[in-house]
């Protein structure tokens, strides 16, 4: 148990931030370690994501990266990246491409 008035220390230093993306695009979601060789999981709806020609995966020293490829709107909804007890939870909303979130008058 933490000690009352000390938040406990996340193991990430950059959370992904919850993104809006068109149909048809990419989405990225970037995590970032405070030490190297940490494992980090990804997830959707509560089960783990792995590598695939979906989802991609990559890990650089401290940078983890999730690349949701072609978005459709199936893949709308709640993310989480989880690294040892830390967990981290983001949205991916989808737009439908062509329409844009400018309105004229």
């Amino acid at each position: 148990m933490p000690e009352p008035g000390k938040k406990p220390v996340s193991a990430f230093s950059k959370k992904p931030r919850s993104v809006e993306v068109a149909a048809g695009s990419p989405a990225v979601f970037e995590a970032e370690t405070e030490r190297t060789g940490v494992k980090v999981r990804w997830q959707r709806g509560g089960n783990d994501i792995s590598a695939s020609d979906k989802f991609g995966l990559t890990a650089e020293g401290t940078r983890h990266t999730l690349t949701v490829r072609d978005v459709g709107p199936t893949d709308q909804g709640s993310y989480a990246v989880i690294a040892g007890s830390s967990k981290v939870k983001f949205d991916l909303k989808v737009i439908e491409a062509g329409k844009t979130l400018v309105s004229f008058p």
